[in-house]
């Protein structure tokens, strides 16, 4: 009986804390769920929202933004709401077809006109964020370079920034939660601006070209880890403490320093099997995350581990200081006979020939010399 009971203690103890382990989550894993990650928000305004074609294309639109970051907010052309939240937006007296507006998470990104037939695919997909979606569903994060139209301060921001996800990708082995694929630094060129414009201006960018190159760093369901580097002059430890944060445990500290506005995405088009790569699936776990992220900061938070010193090996105290040792001799060098070449070959033969011919002829006189003569008979 008591064998009985302390084995249920036992189990009882281990279930305990397999759950409370399988319970934490990395920096990185919250950035799979949309709990406080604020959406876009296309504007639509008509004369009359009712109207049976306004209600047509209304539905076409919601459809479009279905598993998106994307919402939709109707309203009346006459609506005090729409002229009291957003009073810079003008609207014509006599308006006779709906009219579109695309709004950012953070305030600081300024309203966009939207073409709905040509703008909201433009919105949500691109050749570069396709690349994103494969880069942090399969690794820590992405590091974007937004180059600009100074060709010298490009390559000076890439080196930097490079050098960094070097020393990362030495050691993120021993990061708290880093496994996949290494992380890579993706470049948007100073001719790709223009078919980019919807990424550039998700992150608060201009499509016009840049007089200084930016660096990003991507992650999650591709929000922005804090704000973005830019020029040269920037400090290489930041980048490297800003992506190595991300691998450790989330605590309530992370917040403010990861905090970052998701560039609009798709989130069913995403290559792969998300809870595959991701090895958790964030939808069904959204309940526990937003468990975690409710709580109240932490007041005396853990000090952690963001320069490349805490986690590269010591250097080993016996470099540099090795007895000298004499320095070997050097070794005889191997005799090694000299090659002939084919004429030098063929000569050689015809000389051992004549030579044996001689002697052949040699060999023969001499026999003949020394047979005895027969005597002729009386």
């Amino acid at each position: 009986m008591r064998k009985t009971a302390l084995a249920l203690v036992i189990l009882t103890f281990l279930s305990v804390a397999c759950v409370s382990g399988s319970d934490k989550y990395s920096v990185r894993d919250i950035g799979f769920v949309d709990v406080e990650s604020s959406p876009y928000r296309i504007l639509m305004v008509a004369k009359d929202p009712l109207a049976a074609n306004f209600k047509l294309q209304e539905a076409h639109r919601r459809k479009e933004i279905e598993h998106t970051n994307v919402t939709l907010r109707v309203f009346a052309a006459d609506s005090k709401e729409f002229t009291q939240e957003f009073p810079q937006l003008k609207l014509a007296p006599n308006l006779t077809e709906p009219l579109y507006w695309i709004v950012a998470p953070e305030k600081k990104t300024p309203i966009s006109i939207l073409e709905p037939g040509r703008s909201i695919p433009e919105l949500l997909k691109s050749p570069l964020r396709e690349t994103l979606f494969e880069k942090v569903m399969h690794g820590l994060c992405v590091v974007v370079l937004l180059e600009s139209k100074d060709k010298a301060a490009n390559e000076s921001a890439r080196a930097r920034a490079e050098n960094v996800i070097l020393r990362i990708n030495e050691v993120r082995h021993k990061f708290y939660k880093a496994d996949g694929e290494n992380i890579e630094l993706v470049s948007l060129t100073d001719g790709e601006r223009k078919q980019e414009r919807w990424t550039l201006w998700a992150l608060g960018e201009k499509e016009e070209s840049a007089d200084a190159p930016k660096i990003a760093v991507l992650y999650g369901k591709l929000r922005r880890a804090g704000p973005m580097f830019e020029g040269i002059d920037w400090d290489e430890t930041n980048l490297f403490a800003r992506i190595a944060l991300l691998a450790q445990e989330w605590d309530g500290d992370a917040r403010k320093l990861v905090a970052g506005a998701a560039l609009p995405y798709v989130w069913t088009d995403w290559p792969g099997n998300h809870e595959i790569a991701l090895r958790f699936n964030p939808v069904k776990e959204k309940d526990k995350i937003k468990a975690i992220l409710d709580q109240p900061p932490v007041q005396a938070p853990k000090e952690r581990k963001l320069k490349y010193e805490d986690w590269s090996d010591p250097p080993d105290p016996h470099i540099g200081h090795r007895i000298p040792q004499p320095d070997p001799q050097p070794a005889a060098p191997e005799f090694t006979p000299p090659r002939m070449s084919s004429t030098e070959v063929g000569v050689a033969f015809l000389v051992v020939g004549l030579l044996g011919w001689f002697a052949l002829g040699l060999s023969v006189w001499r026999l003949e010399q020394t047979r005895p003569v027969p005597r002729q008979p009386a």
